[in-house]
Protein backbone atom coordinates (compact mmCIF):
# COMPACT_ATOMS: atom_id res chain seq x y z
CA UNK A 1 0.00 0.00 0.00
CA UNK A 2 1.91 3.16 -1.22
CA UNK A 3 0.70 6.58 -0.73
CA UNK A 4 1.06 9.15 1.50
CA UNK A 5 -0.80 8.82 5.11
CA UNK A 6 -3.23 11.42 6.54
CA UNK A 7 -5.00 11.43 9.54
CA UNK A 8 -7.73 9.17 7.62
CA UNK A 9 -5.01 6.28 7.49
CA UNK A 10 -3.61 6.65 11.35
CA UNK A 11 -5.35 3.85 12.63
CA UNK A 12 -3.96 1.09 10.28
CA UNK A 13 -0.19 3.18 10.39
CA UNK A 14 -0.57 3.01 13.84
CA UNK A 15 -0.67 -1.12 13.63
CA UNK A 16 1.75 -1.18 11.01
CA UNK A 17 4.63 1.00 12.92
CA UNK A 18 3.82 -0.99 16.12
CA UNK A 19 4.02 -4.54 14.28
CA UNK A 20 7.50 -2.73 12.64
CA UNK A 21 8.76 -1.95 15.86
CA UNK A 22 8.30 -4.99 17.25
CA UNK A 23 10.21 -6.72 14.62
CA UNK A 24 7.76 -7.55 13.18
CA UNK A 25 7.36 -8.07 9.20
CA UNK A 26 5.50 -5.50 7.63
CA UNK A 27 6.24 -6.58 3.82
CA UNK A 28 8.50 -3.60 3.48
CA UNK A 29 10.48 -0.66 4.91
CA UNK A 30 9.13 1.97 6.91
CA UNK A 31 9.56 5.72 4.95
CA UNK A 32 8.71 8.93 6.98
CA UNK A 33 8.64 11.75 4.22
CA UNK A 34 8.78 15.45 5.21
CA UNK A 35 7.47 17.57 2.24
CA UNK A 36 7.06 21.18 2.57
CA UNK A 37 3.46 22.96 1.95
CA UNK A 38 2.74 26.30 0.93
CA UNK A 39 -1.00 25.22 1.77
CA UNK A 40 -3.15 22.71 3.58
CA UNK A 41 -3.63 19.45 2.48
CA UNK A 42 -7.35 19.31 1.03
CA UNK A 43 -9.42 18.07 3.50
CA UNK A 44 -6.55 18.05 6.37
CA UNK A 45 -6.26 21.77 7.85
CA UNK A 46 -3.33 20.91 9.90
CA UNK A 47 -0.47 18.96 9.96
CA UNK A 48 -2.09 15.23 11.35
CA UNK A 49 -1.01 14.45 15.06
CA UNK A 50 -3.38 12.26 16.30
CA UNK A 51 -3.32 11.14 19.58
CA UNK A 52 -0.88 8.46 20.27
CA UNK A 53 1.61 8.70 18.02
CA UNK A 54 4.15 10.01 20.15
CA UNK A 55 7.45 7.81 21.08
CA UNK A 56 6.05 6.91 24.59
CA UNK A 57 2.84 5.46 22.82
CA UNK A 58 5.49 2.44 21.71
CA UNK A 59 6.08 -0.30 23.97
CA UNK A 60 9.57 -1.14 22.48
CA UNK A 61 12.76 1.32 22.63
CA UNK A 62 15.50 3.25 20.14
CA UNK A 63 18.62 4.04 20.52
CA UNK A 64 20.04 7.54 18.62
CA UNK A 65 23.56 6.38 18.00
CA UNK A 66 25.16 9.48 16.77
CA UNK A 67 29.22 9.47 14.99
CA UNK A 68 31.85 7.11 13.96
CA UNK A 69 32.79 8.39 17.57
CA UNK A 70 29.69 5.94 18.79
CA UNK A 71 30.60 2.56 16.89
CA UNK A 72 32.60 0.98 20.36
CA UNK A 73 29.17 1.01 21.41
CA UNK A 74 27.82 -1.25 19.29
CA UNK A 75 28.21 -4.84 20.31
CA UNK A 76 26.86 -3.48 23.43
CA UNK A 77 24.07 -1.77 21.72
CA UNK A 78 23.01 -5.22 20.16
CA UNK A 79 22.84 -6.91 23.41
CA UNK A 80 20.39 -4.97 24.88
CA UNK A 81 17.17 -7.17 24.97
CA UNK A 82 14.55 -4.37 24.89
CA UNK A 83 16.60 -2.32 21.94
CA UNK A 84 14.81 -3.15 18.36
CA UNK A 85 15.81 -0.24 16.80
CA UNK A 86 19.02 1.70 16.30
CA UNK A 87 18.99 4.78 14.59
CA UNK A 88 22.17 5.86 13.30
CA UNK A 89 23.45 9.80 12.37
CA UNK A 90 26.75 9.74 11.47
CA UNK A 91 27.84 12.89 12.50
CA UNK A 92 29.85 16.04 11.81
CA UNK A 93 32.13 15.73 8.59
CA UNK A 94 31.53 11.86 7.99
CA UNK A 95 29.30 10.02 4.94
CA UNK A 96 26.32 10.60 5.59
CA UNK A 97 24.14 7.55 7.11
CA UNK A 98 22.91 5.70 3.97
CA UNK A 99 26.72 5.64 2.74
CA UNK A 100 27.88 1.83 2.37
CA UNK A 101 30.74 2.64 5.17
CA UNK A 102 27.85 2.07 7.16
CA UNK A 103 26.47 -1.46 5.31
CA UNK A 104 29.10 -3.00 7.79
CA UNK A 105 27.32 -2.21 10.82
CA UNK A 106 23.45 -2.70 9.38
CA UNK A 107 24.41 -6.03 8.39
CA UNK A 108 25.46 -6.44 12.35
CA UNK A 109 22.48 -4.59 13.54
CA UNK A 110 20.36 -7.11 10.79
CA UNK A 111 22.37 -10.69 12.25
CA UNK A 112 21.30 -9.44 15.77
CA UNK A 113 17.32 -8.76 14.92
CA UNK A 114 17.43 -5.04 15.35
CA UNK A 115 15.89 -2.48 12.79
CA UNK A 116 17.84 0.24 11.65
CA UNK A 117 16.27 4.03 11.10
CA UNK A 118 18.53 6.39 8.84
CA UNK A 119 17.76 9.75 6.88
CA UNK A 120 18.26 9.24 3.35
CA UNK A 121 18.93 12.73 1.63
CA UNK A 122 18.88 14.31 -2.38
CA UNK A 123 17.18 15.08 -5.32
CA UNK A 124 14.32 12.60 -6.25
CA UNK A 125 16.43 10.45 -8.59
CA UNK A 126 19.73 10.44 -6.23
CA UNK A 127 17.08 9.73 -3.08
CA UNK A 128 15.88 6.73 -5.66
CA UNK A 129 19.35 5.87 -6.50
CA UNK A 130 20.51 5.22 -3.08
CA UNK A 131 17.47 3.10 -1.52
CA UNK A 132 18.10 0.92 -5.01
CA UNK A 133 21.46 0.21 -3.88
CA UNK A 134 20.52 -0.27 -0.07
CA UNK A 135 17.68 -2.89 -1.35
CA UNK A 136 20.20 -4.44 -3.31
CA UNK A 137 22.45 -4.77 -0.93
CA UNK A 138 20.76 -5.89 1.72
CA UNK A 139 17.65 -7.73 -0.18
CA UNK A 140 14.39 -9.17 2.43
CA UNK A 141 16.44 -7.55 5.57
CA UNK A 142 15.77 -3.93 3.17
CA UNK A 143 12.18 -4.30 5.03
CA UNK A 144 14.02 -3.52 8.91
CA UNK A 145 15.23 -0.06 7.77
CA UNK A 146 12.84 2.76 9.00
CA UNK A 147 14.15 5.86 6.70
CA UNK A 148 13.86 9.73 7.53
CA UNK A 149 13.59 11.60 3.84
CA UNK A 150 12.86 14.99 2.75
CA UNK A 151 10.83 15.59 -0.77
CA UNK A 152 10.29 19.05 -2.59
CA UNK A 153 6.72 18.00 -2.98
CA UNK A 154 3.80 15.47 -2.68
CA UNK A 155 4.02 14.78 -5.85
CA UNK A 156 7.73 13.50 -5.81
CA UNK A 157 6.99 11.96 -2.68
CA UNK A 158 3.99 10.18 -4.36
CA UNK A 159 6.62 9.67 -7.68
CA UNK A 160 9.23 7.75 -5.13
CA UNK A 161 6.65 5.63 -3.39
CA UNK A 162 5.12 4.09 -6.85
CA UNK A 163 8.48 3.68 -7.95
CA UNK A 164 10.23 2.24 -4.79
CA UNK A 165 6.48 -0.17 -4.15
CA UNK A 166 7.17 -1.96 -7.72
CA UNK A 167 10.43 -3.92 -5.84
CA UNK A 168 8.80 -4.55 -3.08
Amino acid sequence: MAGLVYRRDMDAVRARLTTWWNGGDIGRPVMQIRIPRKEPHPGVPEIPAPDGVTAPWYTTRSFDWDGPGAIPHHDHLLGLPRLNVIQWTAGSGAEPGWHRRWWPLFHKTFERGKGVFIGVSGSEQETVERLTALKREFGPRFKRFMFDLSMPSSESAERLLAQMSTDW
